[in-house]
């Protein structure tokens, strides 16, 4: 898991968040309490601009896992 958040984090510093938006909602999916990764999750999806497609789409997707 600490891999996988490393390789996101590589990506969102290179600008490709939908890849490591793809890997954090992985990672999520698979386990619901882990709260550091929802936590890096929403804090990738804040760091897009407002009205962003990919942050709308990441964040329905999210919602909609959580209830």
């Amino acid at each position: 898991r600490d891999l996988k958040h490393q390789l996101a984090a590589q990506y969102v510093q290179v600008a490709r968040h939908e890849e490591a938006l793809q890997i954090l909602f992985l990672i999520v999916q698979a386990d619901l309490t882990d709260n550091e990764s929802k936590q890096l999750l929403l804090d990738v999806i804040k760091s897009l601009p407002d009205g962003d497609a990919l942050a709308g789409k990441y964040r329905r997707k999210l919602y909609t896992l959580m209830y």
